[in-house]
This record gives structure tokens, C-alpha cells and sequence, in this order.
């Protein structure tokens, strides 16, 4: 079932958010995966459908407000997956 608008996934390139944005790729969505591919995201998790015209990437932090406003009056999603976190309890601490 194809959407107006891709569906986002934050962290997409993480361990469950590449596997999400496969599943909805196979599902027949266009995708943006956003994430900013520090110690836990890995692009080689979406090599597979990187050449795909439905699978965006985009290196981006998601607490960068300008540029997620820029990308969304680009690309304004119909649905959002937020999946972007910090893996250790002490960074999110340290750094929400």
C-alpha cells in the first residue's frame, strides 16, 4: 500500500530500523531513512536497496531542526517511524 508521501524512519540505518525500512520497501512504500551513521547505524545494512529509486538516505541528525524542516518540505512524510536513539542509558543521560 503506497502513501502520498514516504514514510520516514529515524534510525533507519540501526539494527530494527534497517530491518523496518526493508520490510516497508517490500511493503511498497518510497522510504527516507534518516540517521547520522555514528557507532550504531551502518549504511551496509540498507546496501541491498540502496540503488532503489524508493529508499532515500539521508546523513542527517535528527536534533537538526533546520534540516529536517528543509527535508520535509522536500519530501513531507505520511508517516513517521522514530527509531533514532543512543543504545547506552548513560549517553542519553549525558546528552538527550
Amino acid at each position: 500500500m503506497s502513501r502520498p508521501g514516504p514514510v520516514w524512519v529515524t534510525g533507519g540505518a540501526g539494527f530494527i530500523g534497517a530491518h523496518l525500512a526493508l520490510t516497508l520497501l517490500g511493503a511498497g512504500e518510497r522510504v527516507v531513512v534518516i540517521d547520522s551513521l555514528t557507532y550504531a547505524g551502518r549504511r551496509e545494512r540498507l546496501s541491498a536497496a540502496l540503488d532503489r529509486r524508493e529508499l532515500e538516505l539521508v546523513v542527517a541528525d535528527v536534533r537538526d531542526r533546520a534540516r529536517l524542516t528543509a527535508l520535509a518540505r522536500l519530501a513531507p512524510p505520511s508517516l513517521i517511524y522514530h527509531l533514532a536513539a543512543e543504545t547506552h542509558v548513560d549517553r542519553s543521560l549525558a546528552h538527550p
